[in-house]
């Protein structure tokens, strides 16, 4: 499923020379109000399936047990097999080896966008 809006853009306001840098106070995003509030409505509908989801989940696991497979009409549907996974705990390679830690990570840029008000 793809969301998509036809938005119009508009001028540049800011006063920067240069318009391709960020603008460390903030944009203006009044005219997006209505994509804003519809965000923040899909992103509580997010969680509320999520919820479900997990909910629905622990129902069909608590039915299957030890079992891995569980069935509908003889067909398997849902598989929950045991595994094993290897993690590198990363706070006790900084705690023991800090030099090892240190030549093993890189800085990397990140830019996570977060919802201010809920």
């Amino acid at each position: 499923m793809s969301f998509s809006l036809d938005i119009p853009t508009t001028e540049d306001t800011s006063g920067r020379d240069r318009p391709d840098e960020p603008d460390p106070v903030g944009v203006d995003l009044t005219d997006l109000h209505l994509i804003y509030h519809a965000l923040l409505a899909a992103k509580a509908e997010e969680e509320r399936v999520a919820q479900v989801c997990e909910d629905l989940s622990a129902i069909i696991k608590g039915r299957l047990g030890d079992a891995e497979i569980g069935l509908l009409g003889g067909r398997p549907v849902v598989s929950y097999k045991q595994g094993k996974r290897t993690i590198l705990r990363a706070k006790m390679v900084q705690d023991e080896y800090p030099d090892i830690a240190r030549k093993c990570s890189d800085t990397i840029p990140v830019r996570p966008f977060k919802l201010l008000t809920r």
